[in-house]
């Protein structure tokens, strides 16, 4: 997609716009496949299992990521702006809350000498301070509420960092610990995590586009679906999962209902997330366009 612009009797004019797109897919839609950073897999909204006055807000963006896939593994985009849209007034516009988050990528020494991303000098068991040296590139993001009508307010409660890809039990012997340590309180009572995680989706991705030539045994049964030592895609054991095994990263957010509720106390909430990049572009004296750089934007 590239913006239609007139010609400008100029030098050189750049034109600065962020423009989402409309869609979601893991890797299934032709143009935002070419950018996993910002294709936003799945968007998830539901009240909080562990507390009813919570809602939990959910974004994953870089599908199918295979674990082993060193040495740079899987970053949020510093270019990106990662956002979750609101609507509380049903109006179908979810422009009522926005919360924004953007990410910074910090180079740590050796990371500028050695091209790796994380080692086990010592083993990582922290995200800040004894036990993170081994982080050489480090992921930190801010969180931003923007309300309509109402200047931006910043949520976050000190420094945040991205719970890094899980490189293995050398480099990162707890990481569900380390995760743990990636789950940050927010100014209006909320919580936050930006990380990798397992891929929730289930689905027979490669049998679907094979022409719907699903793989599928007989359904599981009650008993067999709550047997969690089935080995998926064996025979009588359902449906392959294709994203079993994979991983993608995860924007989460816990936020009081009581701060999503709308006007005169609407509780009936939509929302969405999308992402997008900052688009350039160049146009030379003549009116001929030098140079334009796609936007490389999704929603869900």
């Amino acid at each position: 997609m590239f913006a239609r612009i007139r010609p400008l009797v100029l030098t050189m004019l750049a034109v600065f716009t962020i423009t989402p797109a409309l869609a979601a897919s893991h890797r299934e839609a032709p143009l935002i496949a070419n950018d996993p950073t910002a294709d936003i897999t799945d968007f998830y909204f539901f009240r909080s299992w562990q507390d009813s006055d919570k809602a939990i807000l959910i974004m994953n963006v870089i599908p199918s990521q295979e674990p082993g896939s060193g040495p740079n593994y899987f970053n949020f985009a510093d270019d990106v702006l990662y956002e979750i849209h609101v609507d509380n007034n049903k109006n179908n516009i979810a422009a009522n809350i926005v919360y924004q988050i953007r990410f910074k990528t910090e180079i740590r020494q050796p990371g500028n000498v050695f091209p790796l991303s994380y080692v086990a000098l010592p083993p990582i068991t922290a995200l800040t301070g004894s036990g993170s040296e081994g982080l050489l590139l480090r992921q930190s993001y801010t969180v931003t509420e923007v309300r309509y009508g109402q200047r931006p307010r910043d949520l976050g409660t000190g420094v945040m960092y991205a719970v890094p890809s899980n490189v293995g039990p050398r480099t990162m012997p707890k990481y569900e610990e380390l995760a743990a340590k990636g789950i940050y309180p927010l100014r209006n009572g909320g919580r936050i995590f930006a990380g990798q995680r397992d891929e929730t989706f289930y689905i027979d991705l490669g049998g679907t586009f094979d022409t719907l030539n699903l793989h599928i045994s007989p359904v599981l049964s009650d008993a067999d679906d709550a047997n969690d030592a089935i080995i998926v895609g064996a025979p009588g054991a359902g449906t392959a999962d294709t994203f079993s095994g994979f991983n993608v990263n995860t924007i989460a957010l816990e936020i009081p209902i009581s701060e999503l509720i709308g006007p005169n106390g609407n509780k009936v909430l939509g929302a969405y997330a999308s992402t997008s990049r900052p688009k350039v572009s160049v146009i030379k004296k003549s009116g001929d366009r030098q140079n334009s750089s796609p936007v490389c934007s999704s929603g869900a």
